[in-house]
C-alpha cells in the first residue's frame, strides 16, 4: 500500500511547531548572558596577589608597609569590598610584625558565611633553631576578608528573574504550542460541531447564517488584501486550504443543500434525523399546521414545452426565480416546483394556531400577525404578476416567434390561487426517494382555485378562508368573484379577486449583469429587507396593506378599478346572491358601462341568462361550480 500524502493541516503543524522550538531555544540561548553574575560584576583577580606581594616585600619593611597601604586603597573600591585586612609574620630578627586593617563600618561578626569571602596564604610555618638548641616555631598568617553581599544580592535577584524566565518561557511554550493545535485543529472541529448543532436546530436559518458569515468573510477579506493578485489562499498558505477549512465548507454546502432541497417542510426532517445517532429515517409521522397556500401555474404550458424543447427549462427557472424571490421577500417559502406550477406556503406562527374549543379542530387565530401574513401572500402575487409583466428576460418569450405562430399574440402569464387551511407536513416517499411536502384537501384547493381561473376570466382567485383574515383595507380591494360549491367541497365557498391592469406597466430598466458574489451579497440583503419587513409587520410598526398606496406598480394596475366602480359591482353581486336577478342584472350592466370587458360581470350575466334572470325557485345563493 502506498504512503498516505501528508496532509497540509500536518505539514503546517509540523513546520510551526518546529518555528516555535528553535525560537524557544533561541531565547533561552540569548538570556543566559543576562542571567549571569559576570556580566554586571567583575571576577576579582587580585584577593591572593596582594597577599602575595605583601609576603614577598616583607610587612615588617618600608615597603611592605606601602604595598599594604596600596592593598587596602586599591581592593576597598571592588564590587566586593575589602573589610579586613591581617597580616602576622616573622621578620629575620626573629621579632613579630604584625599589620592590621579593618572596615569599621561592617560588623563582620554579623556576616553570612555566604556573605563573606575569606582568603589566605598558604604559607610554612616559621621556623628556626638556636645554637643553644631552643627552636621557634610561629604561624605565619595572611588573612583577607571581602564583603559579598552585593554579589550574594545580585544572586538572588537574577535567580528569581532566571525562575521566572523559564516560567514565562515554559509558559508561553505551551501556549504557543496550545494555540496551534487550537487553531488548526480543535477550533475548526468545535465550528464543525456547531454547525452540526445549528443544522439540527434549524436548517434553514443555519443555511442562511452561514451563507452571510461566508460573504462577509470574504468581503473582509477583500478589503483587507486591497489589491493583492493572489496567488495563495487566504491562509497564506500555497499549497492550498486546509482540510479543516475544506471539511467546514463542505459540511456547510451540505447543509445548505438540504435545506435547499427539503425547504421549509423538511426542516423538522433534517433536524430530528441529524439530532439522532442512530441510521436515517426519514419516515417521519408528520405534523398538522394551519397555513397559507398559493398555488401558481403557467399558463399554455404544454405548447410552450413543445416549441422551446431544452430552453423549456431555462424558462421554467427564469420565472421561478422571479416567483420564489418575491414570495421570500414576504415571508413564504417555495415548496414544491411541478413542472408548470409552483406550491408556495405561508406558514403560521405556532402560537397562531389554536384549537376550536367547540369543534375541536385546528384554525388560526384572530390576531394582527395573521392578518399581516395574510395580506402579504396577496401582496406577494400581486407583485409577482407586476415583475413577470415588467421583466425583461420575458421579451424574449414574448416575442419569440415559434410560440407567436403557435399561440399569436403570446404573452407569458400565471395563474394564481390563495387558500387558507390545514395541511399535514411531512415526508412522502419511501428509502429510494423522499419529498418534504403538505398533504389536506386545502392543498388541492389551492390548486382548484387557480385553474377555476381560467373559467372566470381573472389571473388570481382567493377563498373565502383565507379573505376573511385580510385586513380592512384589503378586502376593501378585493371583489368577490363568485358563491360556488366546488369538486370535493360539500359548503360552498366564497371567491374572491383583486383586479390588476397589467397592460399599465412598462418595461423595467435594463438590470446590470451580476457575478456570483453580487448575486450573493444580493441574496444576503434581501434577506436582510425580508426579516426586517417580517418583524415590523409581526410588530404593527407597519402595515403591509400600505403597498396598495405606495407601491408604483400596485397603484398603476388598480387605478382603473375605482371606488365607485367596485361598489356598483358589490351591490349588483349582493343582489344576485339575494336573488333579485333583474335588479342586479341592471346594475352588472352598469359596470360593463364602466368596462366594457369585465369578465365578473360577463359570467354572472351569462350564468343568469340561462334562467332569463329569474333567481331558481331552490336558490340559495350559491353554485355547483363545473371545472
Amino acid at each position: 500500500m502506498k504512503d498516505q500524502k501528508e496532509s497540509v493541516v500536518g505539514k503546517k503543524l509540523l513546520d510551526q511547531t518546529t518555528r516555535r522550538v528553535i525560537l524557544l531555544v533561541l531565547a533561552m540561548l540569548f538570556s543566559v548572558p543576562v542571567f549571569t553574575v559576570s556580566t554586571y560584576l567583575s571576577e576579582p583577580t587580585s584577593y591572593s596577589y596582594g597577599l602575595t606581594l605583601i609576603e614577598a616585600i616583607g610587612p615588617g619593611s618600608k615597603g611592605g608597609h606601602k604595598v599594604f597601604d596600596q592593598t587596602i586603597a586599591l581592593q576597598v573600591e571592588l564590587d566586593t569590598p575589602l573589610v579586613k585586612l591581617y597580616v602576622d609574620d616573622r621578620m629575620d630578627n626573629f621579632t613579630a610584625d604584625t599589620l592590621i586593617w579593618e572596615d569599621t563600618s561592617v560588623d563582620i561578626s554579623l556576616l553570612r558565611d555566604v556573605e563573606k569571602e575569606i582568603n589566605t596564604l598558604d604559607l610554612d610555618n616559621f621556623t628556626h633553631t638556636f645554637e643553644n638548641g631552643t627552636t621557634i616555631n610561629q604561624e605565619r598568617i595572611y588573612l583577607a576578608v571581602y564583603d559579598l553581599r552585593g554579589t550574594v544580592k545580585l544572586q538572588a535577584i537574577l535567580g528569581i528573574a532566571t525562575t521566572f524566565l523559564v516560567c514565562i518561557v515554559l509558559g508561553s511554550g505551551a501556549m504557543f504550542f496550545s494555540k496551534l493545535t487550537t487553531d488548526l485543529v480543535i477550533s475548526p472541529i468545535e465550528d464543525m460541531v456547531s454547525r452540526v448543532n445549528n443544522i439540527t436546530a434549524d436548517p434553514l436559518k443555519a443555511a442562511h447564517e452561514e451563507e452571510e458569515r461566508v460573504l462577509y468573510e470574504e468581503l473582509a477579506d477583500r478589503d483587507v488584501d486591497g489589491g493583492n493578485d493572489g496567488g495563495d489562499d487566504k491562509n497564506g498558505n500555497k499549497e492550498g486550504p486546509l482540510e479543516t477549512v475544506m471539511l467546514e465548507k463542505t459540511l456547510s454546502k451540505i447543509g445548505a443543500l438540504l435545506a435547499l432541497g427539503f425547504g421549509e417542510a423538511g426542516s423538522k426532517i433534517i433536524a430530528q434525523n441529524m439530532a439522532k445517532g442512530d441510521d436515517v429515517n426519514p419516515m417521519l409521522p408528520g405534523q398538522k399546521i394551519i397555513s397559507i397556500f398559493g398555488f401558481c401555474d403557467i399558463r399554455n404550458f404544454t405548447d410552450a414545452t413543445e416549441v422551446l424543447q431544452e430552453g423549456v427549462m431555462l424558462f421554467v427557472n427564469e420565472i421561478g426565480e422571479i416567483c420564489h424571490g418575491i414570495v421570500d421577500r414576504y415571508s413564504g417559502a417555495a415548496n414544491k416546483n411541478i413542472g408548470d406550477a409552483f406550491l408556495l406556503v405561508w406558514k403560521l406562527e405556532d402560537d397562531d394556531q389554536i384549537i376550536d374549543t367547540y369543534s375541536g379542530q385546528l384554525q388560526a387565530k384572530e390576531c394582527a400577525r395573521v392578518s399581516q401574513l395574510a395580506d402579504m401572500s396577496v401582496i406577494s402575487f400581486l407583485l409577482l404578476m407586476s415583475s413577470l409583466k415588467k421583466s425583461r428576460k420575458m421579451v424574449k418569450y414574448n416575442e419569440h416567434k415559434g410560440l407567436n405562430d403557435r399561440m399569436p399574440g403570446y404573452q407569458v402569464k400565471l395563474g394564481l390561487g390563495l387558500h387558507m387551511g390545514y395541511a399535514i407536513e411531512g415526508a412522502i416517499g419511501s428509502y429510494y426517494k423522499i419529498d418534504a411536502s403538505y398533504l389536506s384537501p386545502h392543498v388541492n384547493m389551492s390548486a382548484r382555485l387557480e385553474g377555476a381561473t381560467k373559467a372566470f376570466g381573472v389571473p388570481l382567485l382567493i377563498s373565502g378562508s383565507l379573505y376573511k383574515h385580510f385586513t380592512r383595507k384589503t378586502r376593501s380591494h378585493c371583489r368577490q368573484v363568485d358563491w360556488v360549491i366546488m369538486a370535493g367541497n360539500d359548503e360552498p365557498v366564497k371567491l374572491y379577486t383583486i383586479d390588476v391592469d397589467l397592460q399599465k406597466l412598462e418595461l423595467e430598466d435594463e438590470q446590470p449583469f451580476l457575478s456570483q458574489k453580487e448575486k450573493k451579497i444580493k441574496r444576503v440583503h434581501e434577506r436582510i429587507k425580508r426579516n426586517n419587513l417580517r418583524e415590523a409587520a409581526f410588530n404593527c410598526q407597519m402595515e403591509v396593506s400600505s403597498a396598495f398606496e405606495s407601491n408604483i406598480d400596485i397603484i398603476k394596475m388598480r387605478k382603473p378599478f375605482g371606488k365607485q366602480f367596485l361598489k356598483t359591482y358589490d351591490d349588483a353581486f349582493k343582489l344576485y346572491v339575494k336573488g333579485d336577478w333583474s335588479a342586479s342584472r341592471e346594475l352588472f350592466e352598469k359596470v360593463l358601462e364602466r368596462r366594457k370587458e369585465d369578465p365578473l360581470s360577463l359570467n354572472l350575466l351569462k350564468y343568469m341568462r340561462q334562467f332569463d334572470f329569474q333567481a331558481p325557485e331552490d336558490w340559495k345563493g350559491y353554485k355547483f361550480f363545473h371545472e
